[in-house]
């Protein structure tokens, strides 16, 4: 069966993700050369020099212990030694027994693996089933909840931990194999990236789709002039608006998730207390704020 490469796009590295899924004929495999030809030719030994999720859908088909350990142990050896570039694997089975043993084998050879009972559940439900510790699982689950990219900083503060303690966390993380990490300028951070959650919430944007974003009152609109500026920048750079625009406003989120989060929390307050002054001097100042660059937009 041939793989068919989906694309998604992370905002910290605006590179796609190359999602490989593949299910091998169904049938019974007690021969180990046959798997490993398999696997060699859908999953040939190069960086592609992009993020990979590497799927394997056992459904339907029936291994012998020695036939799946030579399908997946060399796959997520290679992974863990870098040869793919940034890369994780993902196992979907539905059967126990078959689960049980991916366990013991990721726990045994220390591999990063993923399991799924279904190609239809979402990918950041996807179970790592490695030798994660509990603080290393909740720290996963805090950067899939968050669309699969976060800061240390971020964790931090999800946490309520000191800095110094998240980047242990995310670290531990990274060692495994479990959170890629994406090097940044000092004054932004670097970002950890769980390449799963990250390419879903990518493939459903309403704008990657081509779907109108809704609102209180219909389709979701920008002003000409960023329309025309994202336009111009798209053909520079051969890639379709709706894509420009997406990397545009996640690089936005990743780079002032803090800040955001911060006045979120800030109205929060003022809802729950009651504060209808302080909101209504929050949003006249925004409305001034939102004016004054109008303003400016529309100097001769």
């Amino acid at each position: 069966m041939c793989v068919t490469t989906i694309m998604a796009t992370t905002a910290a590295t605006q590179r796609p993700i190359a999602y490989r899924p593949s299910r091998p004929p169904t049938a019974v495999y007690p021969d180990q050369h046959q798997v490993a030809s398999f696997r060699d030719m859908q999953f040939p030994p190069t960086e592609s020099g992009r993020e990979q999720i590497f799927m394997i859908n056992l459904e339907g088909a029936f291994f012998s212990p020695g036939a799946l350990v030579e399908m997946i142990v060399p796959l997520a050896q290679a992974i863990r030694s870098g040869i793919y570039g940034p890369t994780v694997l993902l196992v979907v089975t539905s059967d126990n027994a078959t689960i049980e043993f991916l366990e013991s084998l990721a726990q045994r050879h220390d591999l990063a693996l993923f399991v799924s009972s279904s190609p239809k559940e979402p990918l950041r439900q996807a179970r790592p089933i490695g030798s994660l510790t509990p603080t290393e699982q909740e720290t996963l689950a805090l950067v899939r909840n968050n669309g699969g990219e976060v800061t240390s900083s971020r964790i931090a503060n999800l946490a309520g931990i000191e800095p110094n303690a998240a980047v242990n966390r995310v670290a531990g993380l990274v060692r495994k194999g479990y959170v890629h990490r994406v090097s940044r300028p000092r004054s932004e951070g670097d970002t950890f990236v769980d390449l799963l959650s990250a390419a879903e919430v990518s493939w459903q944007s309403p704008l990657r789709s081509g779907q109108p974003i809704p609102s209180a009152h219909g389709e979701f609109k920008i002003p000409e002039d960023i329309r025309e500026s994202v336009v111009k920048l798209a053909a520079m750079q051969g890639s379709k608006p709706a894509d420009v625009l997406v990397r545009a406003w996640s690089e936005f989120l990743t780079r002032h998730r803090e800040l955001l989060d911060t006045d979120s929390k800030e109205v929060g307050r003022m809802i729950r207390e009651g504060d209808t002054a302080g909101l209504a001097t929050y949003t006249s100042r925004h409305a001034r704020e939102r004016a004054k660059q109008a303003a400016s937009r529309n100097k001769p």
